[in-house]
């Protein structure tokens, strides 16, 4: 995806983000999409409250899926 299509795609989970603040798919695409931006610490930001929420939701999938994301932006940091 090219730096146009990632902005987009940031843009459209912020949005969805901000119309629901409890979609956590939502802010997991966000995180993945700030990876993929290179923005690593927002990436970072994003996945560490979609894991507290997930763990306040008891939602054990969403838990790992943000545990796995926080582990992809420790790999793009190196």
């Amino acid at each position: 995806m090219g730096r146009g299509g990632l902005s987009k795609a940031v843009l459209h989970f912020q949005m969805a983000l901000e119309a629901n603040p409890e979609d956590l798919d939502a802010a997991l695409q966000l995180g993945y999409a700030w990876i993929s931006a290179g923005e690593l610490d927002e990436a970072g930001t994003v996945f560490a409250a979609l894991i507290q929420q997930a763990k306040a939701a008891q939602d054990p999938g969403l838990e790992g899926c943000g545990l796995n994301g926080r582990g992809g932006v420790l790999v793009a940091q190196g």
